[in-house]
């Protein structure tokens, strides 16, 4: 079921109104668009389109189309090179794949790109293969199958047994009470951990022995979201993620115009024959309440006061993940992190599309 999470932030008007109301909302607009750039200010980044593999992993892709090929795993190309980026950049050792370990090797002891490629593809294809086992798309989530990449194929087992829904809190819990307790970490110990997009969760740590729980994150970076997220959203998200970057635009609702929060929504849900008409109080009007747990990449996210009344549902967006939303602000469209403190100031409140 697609969910939506909607944060208010107008739609435009076609009626002459007098001065003093216009007045009144060009200082509302201004509100907003300050209140926006501060929110930027805080993430210091954002998340969410792919970036572009560096050279020195683009010259290995004929071999991972090779070795993935002969292992029928041809279209996992793409998340296998954003694996060897992450790894080792394609450069500084022979083992690019840093997939000794998986094999009961020390690290670093394959001496040829080709074993460890081979080896690299072999260990996704068998947490594909667990994944697979419960017959519900689990193994189409990029994100998770990286993640279980970094610690261990025992993750995918342990997602897929609770429900198969992947985000970062799951991928903190597991290095947190299962990995790090396992190598001598006991008490929660923490070390500073601080990049782009630790930043963009608000979280600047790792738990030591605990692996990098931010592994799914770091590779979905070179994969864009659309490409780690499965089902309908991720047509809608493909769609919207054209426009990241692009300045917001009160009462816009197409390409041709721009887009305020309303107006991206509707215009992604357009995507897949899904009418939700702005302003965002429309749209929260025809969605249903549920919560945090039960919350999936697609749903919507609602905020009241960004401006007007304290309880008047002025801004939505696209709920992604436990903290991370896709949305047009004032800072512009793009992935925005809403557990900062500047969104949790305004209520937020997930909803889904009743079906």
């Amino acid at each position: 079921m697609l969910g939506k999470v909607a944060i208010l932030a107008g739609s435009g008007f076609s009626v002459l109104l007098p001065v003093f109301i216009v007045l009144g909302m060009l200082i509302l607009i201004i509100a907003m668009f300050s209140a926006g750039s501060s929110q930027q200010q805080q993430l210091n980044g954002t998340i969410g389109v792919a970036q572009n593999l560096s050279p020195d992993v683009e010259k290995w892709r004929s071999l991972v189309v090779t070795e993935a090929t002969n292992q029928g795993m041809d279209s996992y190309v793409d998340l296998i090179l954003a694996i060897i980026q992450i790894e080792s950049g394609g450069r500084g050792t022979r083992d690019i794949m840093q997939s000794s370990e998986s094999a009961g090797h020390p690290r670093n002891y394959f001496q040829s790109e080709a074993e460890s490629v081979r080896q690299g593809i072999s260990y996704v294809k068998n947490i594909i293969t667990i994944l697979q086992a419960f017959n519900n798309g689990f193994e189409n989530e990029a994100r998770l199958i990286a993640q279980s990449y970094n610690f261990g194929s025992p993750f995918a087992n342990y997602v897929g047994k609770r429900g198969g829904t992947y985000d970062l809190s799951i991928a903190e819990d597991y290095s947190r009470t299962v990995v790090a307790p396992s190598l001598g970490n006991t008490t929660g110990e923490t070390y500073s951990y601080i990049n782009t997009v630790s930043k963009s969760f608000n979280k600047p740590y790792l738990y030591r022995n605990g692996g990098n729980y931010f592994y799914g994150e770091l590779v979905g970076q070179y994969l864009g979201r659309a490409a780690t997220i499965g089902g309908d959203f991720a047509i809608v998200l493909a769609e919207v993620e054209k426009y990241n970057g692009w300045s917001y635009v009160w009462g816009g609702k197409s390409p041709t115009v721009g887009f305020d929060c309303s107006g991206l929504v509707g215009w992604g849900l357009q995507q897949i024959g899904i009418s939700l008409p702005s302003p965002a109080a429309n749209q929260y009007n025809m969605t249903m309440p549920i919560s945090e747990a039960e919350a999936k990449p697609g749903d919507l996210i609602f905020f009241r006061g960004t401006y007007g009344g304290p309880n008047h549902i002025s801004h939505v967006g696209f709920y992604i993940d436990a903290s991370t939303m896709y949305d047009a602000n004032g800072s512009g469209v793009g992935y925005h992190n809403w557990k900062s403190a500047y969104w949790q100031q305004y209520k937020p409140e997930i909803r889904r599309i009743a079906q």
